[in-house]
């Protein structure tokens, strides 16, 4: 094991606020379910639009001693390897419009460069929602809105849903 105070590196102890910090939440984006949604059918053969769908939370399995963290899965990731690739998911943000990248509502990207040798790429994409869900006030709700929004190129999305996994 190395010994820093041996090769005599010492910090000052600054505290950082940055590493705690949380994105803000946009205050005009509804979250609101208005009229019911476009029924979406997975698996969504082709991104090119927006598409947003319910996604029904599980209960919590109730383990002892051992917290659990809820996380959406975008399962069936389907895009060609011979192009760049982005979708941004979004939570809750029935007007993903108005939700800027560094909005609380926006609960990542999925991003897959070009790989000229590869026909097609097939992958998953997993985003923990405990904290995201807690700034949104909806930790008691049933069901989450998802939207996928395209942003460049052409994915296919086999589906989404909401599972827990061990820390």
């Amino acid at each position: 094991m190395l010994d820093l105070g041996k090769l005599r590196y010492t910090y000052a102890g600054v505290g950082m606020s940055c590493l705690s910090a949380r994105p803000p939440v946009t205050p005009s984006v509804s979250r609101r379910r208005g009229p019911p949604m476009k029924s979406v059918r997975f698996p969504v053969v082709s991104l090119d639009v927006a598409v947003s769908a319910a996604v029904m939370r599980p209960r919590p399995l109730n383990t002892r001693g051992q917290h659990e963290v809820e996380v959406l899965v975008v399962e069936g990731i389907e895009a060609d390897g011979a192009d760049f690739v982005r979708f941004d998911v979004y939570v809750n943000a029935v007007e993903h419009e108005k939700v800027g990248p560094g909005a609380r509502e926006m609960a990542g990207s999925f991003v897959s460069l070009k790989q000229p040798d590869m026909a097609a790429v097939q992958a998953s994409m997993r985003v923990a929602l405990d904290e995201l869900l807690e700034d949104l006030g909806a930790e008691g709700d049933d069901s989450v809105t998802v939207t996928l929004v395209p942003v460049m190129g052409r994915v296919g999305v086999g589906g989404l849903r909401i599972v827990y996994m061990a820390e």
